[in-house]
């Protein structure tokens, strides 16, 4: 398993740190098998079951793939094919927002149900389905997002901000989806990653703007990691939870 998935070519910071997970990892090494991605340091972890590895992307590197290497004893343990990718044309350019917008920040599972065949997805840990019990899940989805984007438009809205809408793989309460187990992935309930795209895609079409609300400071207790944790102090709340005041004003 490497994090993240695939990177970019032609990015202003050349350097990137890979997350690498796999059985016994500790003391390997790591090679690049090709030009355009060098291999700067490798990081142990307290648990042999990962290396953070640190890697740069020259600037003429072209899109591709880009094996990598892990060796134990001299041997070839393992080929990573990492794909370095070619960014969408103007990208570097793409405006955000600013002052003069105004945004309308959704909680998905509370909007609107545009598919409601998504409601209880088989293998996720809450099936729960419930619009009059406080913490349970009532259906909305991206789908009902799109369907009311002239709604939100007619408000005099210019951006979407929505809630996390990443994978939130838990037991109870997660409808909010701050409690995400994958990060690279869209919550089933929600819909796929095609369908965010098309979100951002249309919102576009219309002028308005795609806030996407990324939770890397926490995640859920279901998240693969929480398994075997990296490192020692990899979560820092010590085993006793402490609720924020949430005193925003």
């Amino acid at each position: 398993k490497v994090e993240p998935m695939n990177w970019w070519v032609g990015m202003k910071n050349p350097n990137l740190q890979l997350l690498i997970r796999g059985e016994n990892l500790k003391g390997s090494q790591v090679t690049s098998a090709k030009k355009g991605l060098e291999i700067i340091k490798v990081t142990n972890a307290d648990s042999p079951n990962y290396l953070f590895v640190d890697v740069k992307i020259a600037s003429n590197a072209q899109a591709g793939v880009y094996p990598i290497q892990i060796k134990k004893e001299g041997k070839v343990y393992k080929t990573i094919h990492y794909s370095l990718e070619a960014r969408e044309k103007g990208s570097a350019n793409r405006s955000s927002y600013s002052n003069k917008d105004v945004i309308y920040l959704i909680t998905p599972d509370r909007f609107a149900n545009g598919d409601p065949s998504n409601d209880q997805v088989s293998g996720m840990s809450d099936m729960s389905l419930n619009r009059n019990a406080l913490y349970d899940r009532h259906g909305g989805d991206l789908r009902g997002i799109i369907n009311h984007l002239d709604y939100i438009k007619d408000m005099g809205f210019t951006a979407v901000w929505n809630m996390p809408v990443m994978e939130n793989n838990q037991k109870l309460e997660s409808y909010h989806g701050y409690g995400i187990t994958d990060h690279y992935k869209i919550d089933p309930r929600f819909g796929t990653n095609e369908d965010y795209k098309e979100l951002g895609k249309k919102l576009r079409d219309q002028g308005m703007y795609l806030v996407q609300d990324i939770v890397l400071n926490h995640c859920g207790d279901g998240h693969w990691w929480m398994k075997d944790m990296p490192f020692k102090d990899w979560i820092n709340y010590g085993g006793k939870f402490v609720s924020t005041t949430h005193r925003r004003e």
